[in-house]
């Protein structure tokens, strides 16, 4: 009986030491990671300070300049197209030309926006799956492309005549 109380009573301190061997360790781990923290938050606070210098610095560099911070054109954006893809033998109608200007008798910006949409087909929008090249999408079509056949052979599948199963001799008259 002795025996049983001291077994349990080693066995709380084995479970004792063990649960405070873990918490030493969780708080050594809280600790370092509050210390990298520390060191994470003066590295930042030095590149903080770097990064205002860098740009004072820029700043008075753009100061130098006659027109200072004017040294760059305004980005400025026009119903027309004058950008870099704007050249003089790409017309209005070119897909990567420039749109007719209001000068050479195009229309303004806000008249190209108040033009009403192209009209739709009578059936309305197409739809997507007409576009396909497959009779199903997912399933692919076998057998030759799909040529019309010319002559007699018209009638017959692309396999030929049908043959019948039990051929008659043929009958001559």
């Amino acid at each position: 009986m002795f025996e049983a109380s001291r077994e349990a009573a080693n066995k709380r301190k084995r479970n004792a030491n063990a649960s405070r061997r873990f918490r030493d360790r969780k708080k050594q781990e809280v600790q370092i990671i509050k210390e990298q923290n520390a060191e994470l938050r003066e590295q930042i606070a030095e590149l903080q300070r770097q990064n205002t210098e860098l740009q004072r610095e820029n700043a008075e560099l753009r100061g130098q300049n006659p027109q200072g911070r004017m040294s760059l054109p305004p980005i400025r954006c026009y119903g027309t197209d004058q950008g870099p893809r704007h050249h003089i033998t790409h017309g209005p109608g070119h897909p990567y030309g420039a749109t007719p200007s209001p000068k050479l008798g195009g229309l303004l910006y806000e008249e190209k926006r108040n033009l009403l949409p192209p009209r739709l087909p009578a059936g309305g929008l197409p739809s997507p799956t007409s576009f396909s090249l497959h009779l199903r999408p997912g399933l692919l079509r076998r057998g030759p492309p799909p040529i019309p056949p010319v002559g007699p052979s018209a009638q017959h599948g692309h396999q030929g005549p049908p043959r019948r199963q039990h051929p008659q001799p043929p009958t001559f008259t």
